[in-house]
């Protein structure tokens, strides 16, 4: 059995991130998965401040991916 990268015991991540860590996780296997991102993808800090906020407004991974590469109107 593989440790998951999630259990703040073993990722030495404080508990009062991971919620945000699987929503990162659950984030990018959406973008992924839609094609709209590579599996390579690599997140710059100005995205990755975009995504917390998504996060903290209480979006799902789902609507993030759409805010963030969601067609202009």
């Amino acid at each position: 059995m593989y440790p998951s990268t999630l259990d703040p015991d073993l990722s030495g991540l404080p508990a009062a991130v991971l919620p945000f860590r699987q929503w990162m996780t659950a984030w990018y296997l959406y973008a992924v998965a839609d094609g709209q991102i590579e599996s390579t993808y690599n997140l710059d800090d100005a995205t990755a401040e975009r995504l917390e906020g998504y996060f903290n407004t209480g979006l799902t991974p789902r609507e993030g991916v759409g805010a963030l590469f969601g067609a202009l109107h």
